[in-house]
């Protein structure tokens, strides 16, 4: 009885991401072999950072899970949620503003996927595969 209690309580913590918006301009999941989601978040720092977006750590109820907000000064919001071998990025993107005023939403959440999918085929083999998804957190990771 007591490993079923246990066993109800681990698959209650690792099922929830955080709160995040209901939907993205543009999402894409990366998926590895054998890098934690740590390992793989920690790889798009250097992308991201030089898009000038700032990170924000938000809680997990698990430790093989990861999920960040990364915010730049326009308004753009990215946010990346991760499970084993997997990252969700979701790219949100302001309506009003100066970056508004330079681009469409839709443009610029589909230029930053593409620039992150460049990004990632110039890493050294194996390299993390990015595809196209649609935003949910309710398949956070689990198409593959």
């Amino acid at each position: 009885m007591l490993g079923l209690i246990a066993f109800v309580a681990v698959a209650a913590a690792t099922s929830r991401p955080p709160a995040t918006p209901p939907k993205a301009d543009a999402a894409v999941e990366i998926h590895s072999y054998g890098e934690p989601a740590a390992d793989l978040r920690e790889l798009l720092a250097p992308f991201l950072a030089e898009r000038s977006f700032a990170e924000t750590r938000l809680p997990t109820e698990s430790a093989a899970h990861v999920a960040s907000e990364f915010s730049r000064p326009d308004g753009d919001r990215v946010f990346v949620l991760g499970g084993p071998n997997c990252l969700l990025v979701g790219y949100f993107a302001t309506r009003s503003g100066s970056a508004a005023a330079k681009r469409a939403a839709p443009e610029r959440a589909s230029r930053f996927i593409a620039q992150l999918k460049y990004f990632l085929e110039g890493l050294p083999a194996p390299r993390p595969r990015a595809g196209d998804t649609r935003w949910s957190t309710d398949v956070w990771c689990r198409s593959y």
